[in-house]
Parts: C-alpha cells; sequence; structure tokens
C-alpha cells in the first residue's frame, strides 16, 4: 500500500499569503476517519469566510488549541509519512503551513518533493498535459495550473462528481475535503503506488 498523509486547512480568507488556518484535516490509508482539530488564531474570522465553512471565532475560542501545538501535531504527523497530498495544495494549503512555520519560528517544513496535488492532476488530465523529463510533481503542477484555460474548473466538488465518488458529506469541512481528497488520489494510483491518471481519465 502506497504510504501517504492527505492534509487540508479551512482559513480565514483566500490569500494564501495572509489567511490563517483555523481548522486542520488529515487522513492516512490507515485511517478508517480524518482526523480534525480546530486552531485558535488570536483573530476574529471574517464574516465571509464563516459563510463559507461554518467556522465562528467563538468555535475556535472554545475548541481550537494554539497554533504552536497545531503545528506540532501536524508536522509530528508528516514525519511519519513521506508523500503529502492535498486539492491545491501546493498553491494554496502548502504555502500557510510555510508561513505558519516562520511565523513561530519552525524550521521543519516538509520540502516540496514531497506534495502530491490532485487538483494539478485533474487539470493535467483536462488539458492533457504531461509532465516532462526530470521535471519534479511540484513543478509539473505549478506548470500545470498557471495555464489560463477558460471553462476549465478543478474544485473539489466538480472532481468528485466528475470522477463519480459518492458526495456523502458536505464539502467546505476539513474532514470531508479530506475525505473527497483521499478517495480522488486513490483513483489516480494502481495498486502499486504509480501515478497512472490517464487510465482512471479514460475510465470515467
Amino acid at each position: 500500500m502506497l504510504d501517504y498523509i492527505v492534509f487540508d486547512f479551512e482559513t480565514t480568507g483566500l490569500d494564501p499569503n495572509a489567511a490563517l488556518p483555523i481548522q486542520v484535516a488529515i487522513s492516512t490509508p490507515y485511517m478508517k476517519t480524518p482526523f480534525s482539530w480546530f486552531i485558535n488564531q488570536a483573530i476574529d474570522i471574517p464574516e465571509e469566510s464563516t459563510k463559507v465553512h461554518g467556522i465562528t471565532t467563538e468555535k475556535i475560542r472554545s475548541e481550537g488549541i494554539s497554533p504552536e501545538d497545531s503545528l506540532r501535531i501536524l508536522l509530528e504527523y508528516f514525519g511519519n509519512h513521506y508523500l503529502i497530498v492535498g486539492h491545491n495544495c501546493i498553491r494554496y494549503d502548502r504555502v500557510i503551513l510555510e508561513k505558519e512555520c516562520e511565523r513561530y519560528g519552525v524550521s521543519t517544513i516538509p520540502v516540496k518533493e514531497r506534495y502530491r496535488d490532485t487538483a494539478g492532476i485533474f487539470k493535467s488530465m483536462v488539458l492533457n498535459k504531461q509532465i516532462l523529463p526530470g521535471e519534479s510533481h511540484f513543478d509539473f503542477v505549478n506548470r500545470v495550473l498557471s495555464v489560463q484555460a477558460k471553462g476549465v474548473y478543478f474544485n473539489l466538488k466538480l472532481v468528485t462528481q466528475t470522477l463519480k465518488i459518492p458526495i456523502e458529506m458536505d464539502f467546505h469541512d476539513a474532514a470531508a475535503d479530506v475525505w473527497y481528497t483521499q478517495r480522488i488520489f486513490e483513483r489516480f494510483c494502481d495498486p502499486f503506488g504509480i501515478l497512472n491518471w490517464k487510465s482512471v481519465w479514460q475510465k470515467n
């Protein structure tokens, strides 16, 4: 079985350079259900963000742990799995994570080679883009996601529906989004853990 960890943040905004994580979820092939927790950031959550994910300032105050503890827990889990999987994580969640590490003086930041991005893989299928010789997955995803293609979308709900994955939970909850991302990633891998998204695309 391919060893990996899936993660997702719910945040205070859409700009990864400014947003703060307020909910984290993780899952691995060995977990029956995703594990999630709230983060008690020292700001009030903007109303427009609460409308998206339903997380309120009161909730993170009453149920959240400190950002430092959250980082420690998340990075400990990352340390036990080489591949780090997310949906649009290379351009969003990874940036937020690195900003948090910088903010709290944490130097054990995962190297970019460890990330796998299901949004980038999906968009590459739609655009029929192939990884170049010697190109890393990280650079490939950045290249693909930089392509301006009218009418091409890769949000988590659309990808889930396109791959005919049953919708069992609401989106924009970190635990639910991790669950869907894990199902998507499994579709992109053969039993030996080799990314094989072209054959997946042809089956759907």
